[in-house]
């Protein structure tokens, strides 16, 4: 009776120890999910992490450049508009009505405004700016260089709109305020110019990254 049930649990031992297929848990073991899957998939039971090629997040990256691209350049426009109507009404108020309380206190609203608009466009010029290095960094091809373009857009725009401002005012300061009206023209004139360069470099630069994300969907 001994050594027959000893034989049994000898039978017992040998049935556990008999080795599984590989990739299987062995027989007569819980098998915990998620410890094993086939190569190139993810466990069963866990999260599997999703991971993007670089050129599927430069095909994001277009979307939003363009869209903050757009919106740049609409909120400058309403910067200027906001500009010149408040100063037109302030000079027709205190024109017509000789009040210049009144005139300032247009002058005044119209300036709140222009910058509220400033500080909300330089916020989306620098999410812009963040997502073009990032297109620099990650993209190839056409679409960096449409990347390089905007950088280089908002970058020289900066420059270029101080540099005519320290010009208009040394010339201001050495011809005097007889002068001042002219070189207001002049000044209004170059930032114009200024500013549909910008606007243009800055949608061929979208744009440019656009049609590589396309050519390559």
């Amino acid at each position: 009776m001994t050594q027959g049930y000893g034989s049994q649990g000898q039978g017992y031992g040998s049935q556990g120890q008999e080795p599984a297929p590989q990739g299987q848990a062995p027989q007569g073991q819980w098998a915990p999910q998620g410890q094993w899957a086939p190569q190139g998939q993810a466990p069963q039971g866990q999260w599997a992490p999703v991971t993007r090629s670089p050129q599927e997040k430069v095909a994001a990256y277009a979307t939003w450049i363009l869209i903050l691209t757009i919106a740049v350049i609409a909120v400058r426009a309403l910067v200027d508009i906001i500009g010149f109507s408040t100063g037109f009404a302030a000079g027709a108020i205190g024109a017509s009505s000789g009040d210049s309380d009144a005139a300032l206190v247009t002058a005044g609203i119209g300036g709140i405004l222009a910058l509220l608009a400033l500080a909300v466009n330089g916020i989306l010029s620098i999410a812009l700016l963040v997502l073009a290095i990032m297109t620099i960094v990650q993209g190839a091809g056409r679409g960096r260089t449409g990347a390089i373009v905007i950088v280089a857009a908002l970058l020289l725009g900066v420059v270029a709109s101080w540099i005519l401002r320290i010009i208009t005012q040394v010339i201001v300061a050495n011809a005097g305020y007889d002068a001042y009206t002219a070189v207001a023209i002049i000044s209004a004139v170059l930032e114009a110019i200024r500013w549909l360069v910008i606007c243009g470099a800055l949608l061929v630069g979208a744009l440019m990254i656009r049609r590589w994300v396309a050519q390559r969907a």
